[in-house]
């Protein structure tokens, strides 16, 4: 079987099994999709794992300083300037951390932060749902082999 058909037929199940079981035990369901995002920016194997968690955690620890540090400033020169500030300075840490080889997927550092962001600040369900997302990425990667090669091998006997 084409690969590409088998990584959709793969992603359409286990996206679909994360959408409904998400909604139904609470978790926030678009945090997943960026982990399983990040899982594939990061190289889409059992490496990226390891490389993607330790990103997407450093990205949602930039987040909540960015937070913390906007919180700290606001009072004193205005709310949007001092987001504007705490936000340009976790991102500048976020790609100066990158010449270090455990922080160098950039992106996977932003979707973390940025999930941080758009959770309205849920630390746990933003790491929560990262880690989830991960781990469906993990496994849409193997349901995705055993397609592909289960439908090669009907064919060949055939």
């Amino acid at each position: 079987m084409n690969i590409v058909i088998a990584i959709g037929i793969a992603s359409g199940i286990l996206a679909g099994c994360w959408v409904m079981s998400s909604m139904s035990l609470g978790f926030i369901t678009f945090a997943g999709f960026f982990g399983w995002s990040s899982f594939f920016v990061a190289g889409g194997d059992e490496a990226g794992i390891k490389k993607t968690l330790i990103n997407n955690l450093s990205g949602v620890f930039w987040g909540i300083l960015a937070v913390k540090f906007g919180d700290f400033l606001a009072p004193i020169i205005g709310t949007k300037l001092a987001l504007g500030i705490a936000n340009g300075m976790g991102s500048a840490i976020i790609c100066w951390m990158s010449r270090y080889k455990p922080f160098s997927s950039i992106p996977a550092s932003f979707i973390g932060c940025s999930t941080y962001f758009a959770t309205n600040f849920n630390i746990m369900g933003t790491i929560v749902g990262l880690i989830i997302g991960q781990c469906i990425g993990l496994i849409s990667v193997k349901l995705t082999d055993v397609i592909a090669k289960s439908k090669s091998s009907v064919v060949a006997e055939q």
